[in-house]
């Protein structure tokens, strides 16, 4: 009888040693073979997926998942931002075909937006400012294309080097701190796990110091646009210079808790001597803005602080065509209708 006890458990202990086992045996197997990453996903990264057409995402530092999804697909995150792994498709995939890279430029559509959610009605309220239901699709487009939507210093860093990403890349760019941007475009970045860059005016600025700091916390680059919005295309006083860009940069460093060291030209000018001194100063690049055959997509070191960024407008076929470097205002300027606007398919 004592045998048979003693036997029992041996047997008990060896299936408790199997079970640990194979545990072992399971989480070595999940670490060490990436493409069973779905195992591995973080809980904090929710996915949703409808309708049909074939997509591909990647999860954080993970090899990528295949899933379903059309133009209105969802990726839910945590209040703060993964970073995805890359994915080599800079040259592939494009619907319209690409304007001719210069030789020494570095490929990054840069886009420049105002308002998210004005109806636009004047011919002037329709440049930078699109529907929400608009900036939706235009970030679904992205998302099906595999683009990298890139922080600030992901973009400086790409300058400095002075080659093209691995993954096709855009940088999105929004001016004046519009209350509308956190209300409508902040929400939508979210759900496609988007980056943005939002241009400041401090003192003129509709968004509250601790809407900043959690748009910052997230993701959302804070950086400088003057701190009355003032145009550098005038002539300014030493002094004024110091407060409207050193003054600013403080401000928003203040709020962020982070380096400011972007610039954006209010009303898209400056002259020469304004010119000098955002160059004598700790801001390391600046941009301009408007439709310039192309030269919003390729950009050099060089010319870092006279980047320019190619106008969003309430157009899908506007938008795509501009990730291709082909920039012209739509002719319709409609909500998304057809346009008379040309250009060669692939």
């Amino acid at each position: 009888m004592q045998l048979k006890k003693q036997t029992t458990k041996i047997q008990i202990s060896i299936k408790i040693l199997q079970f640990f086992a194979f545990i072992l045996f399971m989480f070595s197997f999940g670490f060490y073979y990436k493409k069973f990453d779905l195992y591995w996903i973080p809980i904090l990264n929710t996915y949703s997926v409808q309708n049909s057409s074939e997509l591909r995402y990647r999860s954080n530092n993970l090899e990528s998942i295949d899933l379903t999804a059309n133009t209105n697909y969802s990726r839910s995150f945590s209040n703060v931002l993964a970073e995805p792994a890359e994915i080599e498709n800079f040259n592939i995939d494009f619907d319209i075909q690409p304007r001719p890279q210069a030789i020494g430029t570095v490929r990054v559509p840069v886009f420049v937006y105002h308002h998210i959610g004005i109806n636009p009605q004047s011919y002037d309220d329709k440049i930078g400012n699109v529907t929400p239901e608009m900036f939706r699709e235009q970030m679904s487009y992205l998302a099906q294309k595999e683009y990298k939507v890139l922080d600030m210093k992901a973009f400086y860093d790409l300058l400095e080097k002075g080659t093209n990403p691995i993954q096709k890349s855009v940088l999105l760019t929004f001016d004046d701190g519009y209350q509308d941007f956190y209300d409508n475009a902040f929400p939508i970045l979210k759900e496609f796990g988007f980056k943005a860059t939002l241009f400041i005016p401090v003192d003129k600025k509709e968004l509250s110091d601790s809407e900043l700091l959690e748009m910052s916390n997230y993701g959302i680059d804070i950086q400088g646009h003057t701190m009355s919005h003032a145009s550098l295309s005038r002539s300014r006083s030493t002094q004024t210079l110091n407060y409207e860009l050193n003054t600013a940069k403080q401000r928003i460093t203040e709020i962020t808790d982070k380096e400011t060291f972007a610039f954006a030209y209010p009303y898209c000018g400056y002259n020469a001597t304004n010119l000098n001194y955002l160059k004598s100063t700790e801001y390391k690049l600046s941009f301009q803005c408007g439709d310039t055959k192309g030269t919003s997509i390729d950009h050099t070191f060089a010319n870092r602080y006279e980047l320019y960024r190619s106008w969003a407008y309430n157009n899908m076929s506007n938008f795509i065509a501009r990730l291709s470097g082909i920039e012209q205002r739509p002719n319709d300027l409609g909500e998304s209708g057809p346009t008379n606007f040309k250009f060669k398919m692939l």
